[in-house]
């Protein structure tokens, strides 16, 4: 059944989560001797037991703006920081350890966005400075100063125009081939996966963007893109827009189809085409295309250079079309195959959904409206689509009745009225869990007597947080600095000396909110202000224990206070974290060493407590 989307502007939205930690009453005489028995290393003096690295951002950028930071390579990203722009000014954030090599930065002021990739240095804490000097032009504008490319001159066959002009380039994250590799992936029948829409049509708001960003195929016929708009419930009055030769040419009114960027060097833009065979130069395929006009120019196929250069790619941009519908209407894409016959089939199955005879198309073509099209070798999709790490992707294939049905022969990207890329999946915001032992010197290492989970909202500058475990039976209260937010034990509605989501596979008891406004203010970190939240434990001859993410530095820098990122599975009452995570020692003696920044994400079921889950 055809699919039909109300095509509105990607709104951000932050889910908040949380996350804890235990205890237990073991009497040792020399906690470090203990604690570096368990982990089986000496731990780095530099280890402060958060598994984040804490990162200062110089950022230039129009008044106005919004920069976000956020993970990439996620089906949904995860917001790790926002700051609104009065000026240039400076942001503090956490990146989770183990989310990868990078992170994105996306910058927004309306009617612009503009994207930047931040490498992680391997240090606990570095600065970066990130300069959004696009700001103040439009999406939908370009300057022949700004348009610098590595090209050699090219061969004037290769230059085409646009059918009424197109508006410019659209900047994507440097990562956005990567996502598309997994949204629309390459030799894989999109019927296959159910995360991908293969027949579909919009309703139009108000005018939309769509914008070149990869292409991969053989065919040197010519190929044109367009899109076609009906009234609601009829074909009758069908009208077909042409917007763009896709593959015959390699540049289109002047300008490469498609641009990228390595290794954060903003000064040179280097240009991409579609030509599966272009790779001369490239060391991973060394493909030679057959097309004399395209050798030696040092514009090479999207997906070779995907291949060669990978995550050096910092920065790429598109060439832009404006889709101009009228508001009610609902339209589609299509992709014509140029010097075809337009076959009987898709006459008849095009008649038999309501297309006049007169309104016909005359050569054959790929509707992204799935019945339009004539039966291949596995079906009549030719279109896929799918949101995925913060964008839209939408791909064509430009054959009709044979192919792989990957549906990416062209793909492009979706944007919305601002020209900002679009997706329909809002982000979640990153959340941190800390676990807590509550006996001071005389520790178990499981680190469950307090669970919490806190999740900063720095666009809001407030913090969530919510109780998920106790597993320690002394009487309780959690503080944020000098304000009590809660007795433990009353806050989860169970008697003193109980022990709560600790003992079996899964937390049955729901997490407790317990404070949802708390405030963050512009600058604060987890990395810098987790010590804010404290439990203050009252043992049977009267004497209180106060425990906090710091306390491992007056304590021979033994952790009495883990924080981890996201929603993390503590270990089961009675078992040290060395058993349920087998690799922290490797984390906890050296925190430069990369290798085992996900150790929190390598556990043995059986020794761990799974977050509750409705």
């Amino acid at each position: 059944m055809k699919k039909t989307i109300l095509f509105c502007g990607a709104m951000m939205t932050a889910a908040l989560f949380m996350t804890a930690c235990s205890e237990d009453e073991i009497t040792v005489s020399s906690p470090n001797n203990k604690w570096e028995e368990l982990i089986g290393v000496t731990a780095d003096s530099n280890q402060d037991w958060i598994t984040a690295v804490s990162v200062k951002l110089n950022i230039e950028a129009e008044p106005g703006s919004l920069v976000t930071a956020f993970t990439i390579g996620d089906e949904i990203p995860t917001i790790l920081g926002q700051k609104e722009m009065k000026g240039n000014g400076v942001m503090k954030l956490d990146i989770p350890q183990g989310i990868g090599d990078s992170f994105g930065l996306m910058c927004s002021n309306g009617s612009y966005t503009e994207y930047k990739r931040i490498y992680l240095t391997g240090e606990k804490s570095f600065t970066e400075d990130a300069k959004f000097v696009d700001t103040k032009a439009t999406t939908r504008s370009v300057s022949a100063t700004e348009t610098i490319s590595r090209a050699t001159p090219h061969d004037p066959s290769l230059d085409g125009s646009s059918f009424y002009g197109t508006t410019g380039y659209s900047s994507f994250g440097g990562w956005a081939w990567e996502s598309l590799a997994t949204a629309l992936p390459e030799g894989q029948n999109v019927k296959n996966n159910s995360d991908i829409i293969y027949d579909y049509e919009f309703e139009s708001n108000g005018p939309m963007y769509i914008s070149f960003l990869y292409g991969y195929t053989g065919n040197y016929g010519s190929r044109v893109l367009g899109y076609y708009y009906h009234s609601k419930g009829t074909y009758d009055d069908i009208v077909y827009v042409d917007i763009s030769e896709t593959l015959k040419y390699d540049y289109i009114d002047g300008l490469a189809k498609v641009q990228y960027q390595l290794d954060g060097n903003t000064n040179i833009w280097y240009d991409a085409n579609f030509d599966y065979r272009d790779g001369d130069g490239l060391s991973v395929n060394k493909r030679t295309t057959t097309q004399t006009a395209r050798q030696g120019d040092n514009a090479y196929n999207t997906l070779l250079v995907h291949k060669e250069y990978e995550s050096r790619i910092s920065a790429m941009r598109g060439l832009t079309f404006k889709v101009d519908v009228p508001v009610g209407k609902e339209f589609g894409f299509y992709l014509k195959l140029i010097g075809t016959s337009f076959t009987n089939e898709q006459r008849q199955n095009m008649i038999n959904e309501g297309v006049p005879a007169d309104r016909l198309p005359d050569v054959e073509t790929n509707f992204t409206h799935m019945a339009f099209n004539t039966t291949g070798n596995a079906g009549q999709h030719r279109s896929g689509m799918r949101s995925y790490d913060n964008f839209t992707f939408m791909g064509l294939d430009d054959a009709t009745k044979v192919g792989d049905m990957d549906c990416n022969d062209v793909t492009f990207g979706l944007l919305n009225e601002y020209g900002q890329p679009y997706s329909d999946k809002p982000m979640k915001v990153q959340s941190w869990t800390i676990g807590y032992e509550d006996m001071g010197m005389e520790q178990d290492f499981d680190f469950n007597d307090v669970v919490i989970q806190v999740t900063p909202n720095t666009y809001l500058h407030t913090a969530e947080v919510k109780l998920l475990a106790k597993g320690g039976t002394l009487n309780t209260e959690l503080y944020y600095g000098n304000q009590q937010l809660c007795v433990v034990h009353e806050a989860m509605n169970v008697p003193q000396k109980s022990m709560i989501n600790t003992s079996d596979d899964n937390a049955s008891i729901a997490p407790v909110v317990i404070a949802s406004d708390l405030s963050w203010p512009d600058g604060y970190t987890m990395t810098d202000n987790s010590n804010l939240f404290k439990i203050k434990a009252t043992r049977e001859d009267g004497t209180i224990v106060t425990v906090s993410t710091d306390s491992y530095l007056q304590n021979d820098r033994v952790p009495q206070a883990v924080c981890i990122a996201g929603d993390w599975a503590w270990p089961k009452e009675k078992t040290n974290i060395s058993t349920a995570y087998p690799i922290i020692g490797q984390w906890g003696q050296n925190v430069k060493d990369q290798s085992y920044w996900n150790w929190y994400t390598s556990f043995i079921q059986e020794h761990i407590v799974n977050p509750y889950s409705e």
